[in-house]
């Protein structure tokens, strides 16, 4: 199916709901069925997939802290500076008791193991611990040096709304119809000819690659602060 890229904004969204019936129509599938739900999350993991600019954004959300293990907000994918974490109070402001930076730790068999540096503690000899954490599954887990009750973290998130539901840019949809269309026909390959379930696919990956590319040009705001570093190093 032929789309002009040019005809879909790089900032409208677009429903669940919208990708499906589409994607429905390719598939010849005209009533709501068992199958609806199964769309949609095809449509969701299409969106993911593409990875464009537009579909992440730079968030900070504050925290609880529980048994030592916090959960991540909804649409986390990374911490996106160092010193990401910060422990704070309840109302947002600097945990006192807690001044130090955690420090990530790379280990498989983490299990809440504080970390000692050879720095002297103030109120007693020997060496304090620094705080630790390791991001396993949708918690961050700390060492038992922390005491906070909260974190304030800075990070990347796939773009949502106030339902944490995903927002899916218009532009995605040349990409996404024909993503769920190829999936649902793999999955049901003996309703479709092989030549169909080909042509999805290589549809979904033609115009995954052509949202990549818009995605990746800087706009005139981009172009002008680049523009105003080049001229500052010359």
């Amino acid at each position: 199916m032929a789309y002009n890229i040019q005809d879909y904004g790089t900032y409208d969204y677009i429903s669940l709901d919208t990708l499906v019936a589409a994607a429905k129509m390719r598939l010849g599938m005209k009533d709501t069925n068992a199958d609806d739900i199964y769309l949609k999350d095809l449509a969701i993991d299409g969106t993911k997939r593409i990875r464009g600019l537009q579909s992440f954004v730079q968030a900070q959300a504050q925290i609880p802290i529980q048994n030592l293990k916090a959960k991540l907000p909804t649409g986390f994918i990374r911490l996106n500076k160092p010193n990401a974490i910060v422990f704070v109070n309840a109302d947002g402001t600097m945990n006192t008791r807690n001044i130090y930076q955690p420090v990530y730790v790379d280990n498989p068999f983490f299990e809440n193991d504080p970390t000692t540096v050879a720095s002297p503690d103030q109120s007693r000899s020997g060496y304090k611990f620094l705080p630790t954490y390791q991001i396993v599954g949708q918690y961050i887990y700390f060492s038992a040096s922390v005491t906070a009750d909260y974190i304030m973290i800075s990070y990347l998130s796939q773009n949502v709304d106030d339902n944490g539901d995903i927002l899916i840019p218009e532009i995605y949809q040349i990409a996404v119809v024909p993503y769920i269309c190829w999936q649902y026909s793999k999955t049901y390959f003996d309703r479709f000819p092989m030549g169909i379930i080909q042509m999805y696919e290589m549809e979904y990956k033609q115009n995954k690659s052509a949202i990549r590319g818009i995605s990746n040009m800087p706009d005139a705001a981009q172009n002008q602060l680049t523009s105003f570093k080049m001229n500052t190093i010359v």
